[in-house]
């Protein structure tokens, strides 16, 4: 997932804060996510991310065959900072695990 999906950022901060170190490739992500209704990007050029944003960020990686268990770990750990800043105690320690479907 994209650290950088939450709040209001300039195109700098969103680079640094994605790890990414091309402008040209952090706008050509920037605007593809604007295309898939994730953020808005403001008159002043500051980019605006709405609280679903990073769930509309892992249903589309998931979409583009992103692997599941990592974007279920980032979904965890953005949950648990939620919960954290809500007053409550949680853990990140918890395991997941495949289990086959049989038709």
């Amino acid at each position: 997932m994209i650290p950088a999906v939450s709040g209001k950022n300039t195109l700098s901060q969103f680079k640094f804060m994605s790890d990414i170190r091309s402008l040209d490739v952090a706008k050509d992500l920037l605007n593809f996510l604007v295309l898939n209704s994730i953020g808005i990007i403001s008159p002043d050029n500051t980019i605006l991310f709405s609280e679903v944003d990073r769930m509309k960020t892992a249903i589309l990686a998931l979409r583009s065959g992103c692997d599941i268990e990592r974007i279920a770990k980032a979904l965890e750990s953005f949950a648990s900072g939620n919960m954290k800043e809500l007053g409550y105690k949680s853990s990140n320690k918890h395991h997941t695990y495949k289990i086959p479907i049989s038709d």
